[in-house]
């Protein structure tokens, strides 16, 4: 892996994260704060609100990062594609922007919680990150999200302080995406080239937008879905609010994991326009190789430490949250295996529709597991639907690229993956048994523990991955010295 893509590979780390870690870090605060109905009450809005954006973007976020990045080097071209781009977005967030409103002020139960997030729906107009995504620029996205979600943490400790704090919560969260948008326009100008109106074509892009559509909001059904049909289903938003929990936790793993994948895509579209075949071949190799890295050892020890974890960490009024963590293991390798095969292979390639395909047969199967599970085991129920429903995209997926002329040994060095995290789950049973620790110091020395073990025999293994690591650290640091 070149020294840009694993720039750009921590770059988008940190962006994917920062755009969950809000919630996150103020998990244990909220949880004991609001309880699990205010929890539960955010999650079912926002999911609301969540969806109408996804319609406002019309997959315009990775149908615009692949032509940007087919166009590398012709920044004329480029901007041409921008303002299209946004021009077309911008009227189609006003209708949604608009529909949402009306919806909103027909839920009369929680409209007064819904319509502060019609500015989440409305932020989508000013969203360009698209654009620094397709030309490898993943700094400028990292450093303006740092920025707002740090002061959105800091007024969450600071406003919201009771259970009737649950507006100014919801409000919160949708000023934080508006602003960070917003913060595009006075960056992006030095990045492109005025353009006038008469050269501009944009409904070129409809098709292409609503074939990178049709797979995104089918795979989102998974989520959002869930949690709004556990919303109806039930007669309180409890069971809302321990899905929410979990599935947040599971989301910021996987959004660490694929965040390669976002960075690989720029890449991919730009080899593939090349005909560069070894290379992209090469690329699917390795970066399959490390999410296998990751997933296999994340999945294993999130099983050991979710009971402890949920205690200390959302407290004693999210319990459950512990078994849907450990049954959610499963998502986490199917995401971001699936999400691997979509967004390397299909995506750059120009198979979208299979994609598409894909994740509405997950998503149909998705649908109706939740009418037969959700009534009788709620939040479990979503969950375990949610498992079938991403195996059925994930392998429908890998299919597709392994029977392709981009096919590869996906079991390559597997081995070494699996006898490390046997040797990790060992020895964290070992010391866990030894000194019985418990809270937050225990969860702290399982993943110590964890990651130490782990590192050490992928080490004594020889890992590829793991190897090209020491190497290029070890010519950095004499550089240094030099």
């Amino acid at each position: 892996m070149d020294r840009k893509i694993a720039k750009n590979y921590l770059y988008n780390i940190a962006y994917q994260i920062l755009v969950i870690i809000t919630p996150l870090i103020t998990a244990p605060y909220i949880s004991r704060v609001l309880h699990t109905d205010g929890v539960g009450l955010y999650s079912y809005t926002n999911t609301i609100a969540t969806v109408f954006s996804l319609f406002a973007a019309l997959g315009f976020s990775a149908y615009g990062q692949r032509e940007i990045a087919y166009n590398q080097g012709d920044r004329h071209k480029q901007s041409i594609i921008f303002f299209e781009i946004v021009l077309f977005r911008a009227v189609l967030t006003l209708v949604i922007t608009s529909i949402f409103v009306i919806f909103s002020l027909f839920k009369p139960k929680y409209t007064i919680y819904l319509l502060p997030q019609a500015l989440t729906v409305f932020s989508v107009m000013f969203d360009m990150a698209f654009y620094f995504q397709g030309i490898e620029n993943f700094r400028i996205i990292v450093v303006r999200n740092a920025v707002i979600r740090f002061i959105t943490i800091i007024c969450t400790f600071v406003f919201v302080r009771t259970e009737s704090d649950i507006g100014i919560y919801i409000a919160l969260h949708a000023i934080s995406p508006f602003i960070c948008n917003i913060i595009y326009c006075f960056v992006i100008r030095k990045y492109i080239d005025r353009i006038a109106f008469a050269d501009l074509h944009p409904i070129r892009h409809l098709r292409g937008s609503i074939e990178f559509f049709l797979p995104i909001i089918a795979v989102q059904t998974y989520s959002y879905l869930d949690k709004i049909m556990l919303g109806s289903y039930m007669e309180t938003t409890v069971e809302n609010g321990y899905y929410e929990q979990a599935r947040k936790m599971t989301q910021i793993i996987v959004t660490a994991i694929i965040a390669l994948n976002t960075v690989m895509m720029s890449r991919i579209s730009s080899l593939y326009v090349k005909d560069k075949k070894e290379k992209i071949v090469e690329h699917y190799s390795q970066t399959f190789s490390i999410i296998l890295m990751l997933t296999i050892p994340i999945c294993a020890g999130l099983m050991l430490v979710s009971d402890n974890f949920v205690t200390w960490f959302f407290g004693e009024d999210f319990q459950k949250v512990a078994i849907l963590m450990k049954l959610s293991c499963p998502i986490i390798l199917f995401m971001c295996v699936g999400n691997f095969a979509g967004i390397q292979f299909l995506g750059p390639t120009g198979l979208q529709n299979k994609m598409t395909i894909a994740y509405i047969i997950a998503a149909v199967i998705n649908v109706l597991l939740n009418v037969l599970m959700i009534p009788r085991w709620a939040s479990i129920g979503a969950m375990i639907a949610s498992i079938v429903a991403e195996a059925v995209s994930c392998i429908i997926q890998m299919f597709l690229l392994l029977k392709s002329e981009y096919r590869f040994n996906i079991f390559k060095g597997i081995w070494k993956y699996i006898a490390g995290t046997a040797v990790m789950i060992l020895m964290m049973l070992i010391v866990h048994n030894i000194f019985r620790y418990q809270g937050i110091v225990a969860t702290v020395c399982d993943v110590l523990i964890g990651v130490i073990t782990y590192a050490l025999c992928l080490i004594v293994f020889r890992e590829r991955n793991v190897r090209e690591l020491l190497t290029y650290l070890k010519n950095k640091l004499h550089f240094t010295k030099a």
